[in-house]
């Protein structure tokens, strides 16, 4: 099973969502990280409501990122610089794909095979781990330790 950290949040959401060096730690640890990214005036940024973080735009090819664009502007920019990073966008769609082609589900719907499965902590009483195993789910989460556990029986 392949697990991703939610704006690099490992226990819980934090303070430290969208932290470039701490994602950068996590990467080297070998954890795949679901980010989200602002262009803003010919510069990147880091930050879910807000552009917190200064990043450039090496630090956006590390391997192992799921960058979620957080605005029209920033996928625009993705697009027609025909880059080769992994990035998606969305708002309240069901599902989106990404630029590699992987689907992406949005909090709450039901996993569909080999899809990523967004915050199941929000929708584990109506879909269970046997779905969600069954079905090679990727789990982007805000608790991967807890999952982790969970699944592993400990």
């Amino acid at each position: 099973m392949k697990w991703i950290l939610h704006r690099g949040n490992k226990n819980g959401p934090g303070s430290c969502e969208n932290n470039p060096k701490l994602i950068s730690e996590y990467l080297l640890e070998g954890y795949e990280v679901e980010i989200d990214l602002r262009y803003k005036d010919g510069n990147f940024y880091l930050g879910h409501d807000t552009p917190d973080y200064k990043v450039n735009e090496e630090f956006l090819k590390h391997e192992g990122l799921w960058i979620h664009c957080k605005d029209p502007e920033t996928l625009e920019y993705m697009v027609n610089n025909k880059n080769k990073l992994h990035y998606f966008y969305h708002t309240n769609e069901d599902y989106v794909l990404t630029s590699r082609g992987i689907i992406w589900s949005n909090v709450g719907k039901c996993p569909l095979k080999n899809s990523v499965i967004i915050m199941p902590e929000k929708a584990i009483s109506e879909y269970s781990w046997e779905v969600i195993t069954n079905n090679k789910c990727i789990i982007c989460s805000d608790y991967l330790i807890e999952y982790i556990k969970k699944l592993l029986g400990n």
